[in-house]
């Protein structure tokens, strides 16, 4: 039958049919392990990959998601 979108762990390919996300993923949009747009729980999604920690060079604002330190910064803790 036909769903108006893709359920958690696929996403839409180029055939609009519902495709498996990379194994890393929750969500996603695209097959790739760079192309996540959530992750499992414990992980956060940094650059559209999921991680277990924040790299250095980053902050965590939320539980689930790390952002890049100004590019001037080797640490920070905020844009």
């Amino acid at each position: 039958s036909c769903l108006d979108t893709c359920p958690d762990s696929t996403y839409e390919n180029s055939e609009a049919l519902c495709a498996f996300c990379h194994s890393s993923c929750a969500t996603c949009d695209g097959p790739d392990q760079n192309q996540c747009l959530s992750c499992p729980p414990e992980e956060k999604l940094h650059n559209g990959s999921c991680l277990v920690e924040c790299p250095s060079n980053t902050y965590q604002p939320t539980d689930t998601e790390c952002f890049d330190c100004h590019n001037t910064c080797a640490t920070c803790s905020g844009p």
